[in-house]
């Protein structure tokens, strides 16, 4: 399977800290400020990058999923380019054995253009399965259940497909589960709303999960 795990960052300074970023833009503002000779002179201006770009579209779901103190967070809805939201998920890639390993997600943006993100690692390397799915058109995530306890990475997934809010594939199937049902713990948490983007927090496995829905 090919994969879409992409780290290439969105904005020109998502990766710089806030005290570097500070810096630059301490600096910029020093070196381009209009001098008092030249009072018509205009000033070069750097906007920070949005730490968090929501939407009037969707919200994040009140449930989590898993351990949200393990492995470090991730959110993407996150530095999207200045102006855009997600609009819809293209693909979704799931790598799994007796836990969530990885999950990989292409969405759309409001303008059009692709944006791939990566969670995940390769977990303890045991019973490794890969799996993928592209969306077709108007194909929505309708519907997502997910078990993970305290101190337990997410073990279990199942998704949900359709079109205009009727179901019509499940992921792996209607009685599997991406995932050992005897590994882990913890109550299954049924996301039952259109899911348009995933947060959570990650190691060498998805350590735990939240949805963005549909408003």
């Amino acid at each position: 399977m090919s994969s879409v795990r992409q780290y290439a960052s969105t904005e020109i300074f998502a990766d710089v800290t806030e005290p570097a970023l500070e810096h630059i833009l301490t600096q910029t503002s020093s070196h381009h400020s209009p001098s008092s000779s030249h009072p018509n002179a205009e000033q070069s201006v750097i906007k920070k990058p949005s730490l968090l770009n929501m939407s009037n579209s969707y919200e994040l779901f009140d449930a989590v999923v898993g351990d949200p103190k393990a492995g470090s967070d991730f959110d993407d809805t996150q530095y999207l380019p200045q102006g855009t939201t997600i609009k819809s998920i293209s693909s979704i890639a799931v790598r799994y054995g007796w836990y969530i390993d990885a999950l990989d997600v292409v969405y759309t943006l409001s303008n059009g253009e692709p944006r791939s993100t990566g969670h995940g690692g390769w977990g303890d390397n045991t019973n490794i399965q890969n799996w993928s799915y592209n969306f077709g058109k108007g194909e929505q995530l309708l519907k997502v259940e997910a078990r993970g306890g305290p101190g337990k990475h997410v073990n279990l997934l199942r998704l949900h497909v359709g079109t205009n809010g009727k179901i019509t594939k499940v992921f792996p199937s209607e009685n599997g589960w991406f995932g050992d049902k005897n590994k882990g713990s913890g109550d299954i948490v049924t996301v039952d709303k259109e899911v348009v983007a995933f947060a959570g927090t990650q190691s060498d496995y998805i350590e735990s999960l939240r949805f963005y829905v549909k408003k």
